[in-house]
C-alpha cells in the first residue's frame, strides 16, 4: 500500500499588514514527514491563508495542497505515497504598516508672545491606511517654531497612541503610528494695540491749540 505522508509548515511566512489573510509561501516552508530514506518531494504551492489578518507573530498559516503540487525528485514515485492535502503551522508574521502624518490648513492665533499652538482634528492628514480604514487625531497642543507674527510658520506636534481614534473598522495595533508631525501651516496675526492718554498735559494760554506731550 502507498505510505501516508504528512505535511507541516516551518520557517517564517512574513508580510506587512494589508487587511487580508493572503499568505505567500516558498518550497522551503514545507516539511514532509513519513518519507522513506532517499525519497523526496518538492512542494510548489505558494498560496496560503493566515488565520488572522491582523499584525502579530506566531499566526497559524494553512495551505491547501493537490497532487499536482508535489514534484518527486530522483527515483521517488508519487504513486508510492498518499500525499497530504493540507499543511499548517504557527509560522505567520504580519508586520505593522507605517502611517504617515501631515498637517494641512492653517493653525492660526493672534500674537501672544508664546509658541503655543492649538490644533483641531481637521488640521491632520494620515496616509497609509488599507481597505477604507481611517483614524482621527485628537491632539490639540502644538508648538510654533517662532513666537513672532508671520505666516507659513512651522508647527510641530508630538503624538501618543492615545491621541488616535480608529475609524472604518481599523485596529490601530495593525499600524505604526507616527509620534511627531510638522508642517508650515502656522499663522500668527499681529496683535492690535490701542492708545490713550493719561496724566495731565498742561500749558499757559498762548492763543493756539498745540500741545506738548512726553512718553509718560
Amino acid at each position: 500500500d502507498p505510505k501516508t505522508l504528512t505535511a507541516s509548515l516551518t520557517g517564517t511566512v512574513s508580510r506587512t499588514y494589508d487587511g487580508t489573510t493572503a499568505a505567500t509561501l516558498a518550497n522551503s516552508n514545507y516539511v514532509l514527514s513519513g518519507l522513506v530514506a532517499s525519497d523526496s518531494f518538492t512542494v510548489s504551492q505558494t498560496s496560503g491563508t493566515y488565520a488572522s489578518p491582523h499584525a502579530g507573530t506566531g499566526i497559524i498559516v494553512s495551505a491547501t495542497l493537490t497532487s499536482g503540487q508535489f514534484t518527486p525528485t530522483g527515483s521517488t514515485l508519487a504513486s508510492d505515497y498518499n500525499l497530504p492535502t493540507t499543511a499548517s503551522g504557527a509560522i505567520g508574521v504580519i508586520s505593522q504598516k507605517q502611517l504617515t502624518a501631515g498637517l494641512t490648513g492653517t493653525v492660526e492665533k493672534t500674537y501672544d508672545g508664546t509658541t503655543a499652538a492649538t490644533l483641531i482634528s481637521g488640521d491632520y492628514t494620515l496616509t497609509g491606511f488599507v481597505r477604507g480604514q481611517t483614524a482621527t487625531i485628537t491632539q490639540t497642543s502644538g508648538t510654533y517654531a517662532s513666537k513672532d507674527a508671520a505666516s507659513g510658520i512651522n508647527v510641530t506636534v508630538s503624538l501618543a497612541s492615545g491621541n488616535y481614534t480608529a475609524g472604518g473598522g481599523a485596529q490601530l495595533t495593525d499600524y505604526i503610528l507616527p509620534t511627531t508631525v510638522s508642517g508650515n501651516v502656522g499663522l500668527i496675526d499681529p496683535k492690535t494695540l490701542t492708545a490713550s492718554l493719561v496724566g495731565t498735559i498742561e500749558k499757559t494760554y498762548n492763543g493756539n491749540n498745540s500741545a506738548t506731550l512726553t512718553n509718560s
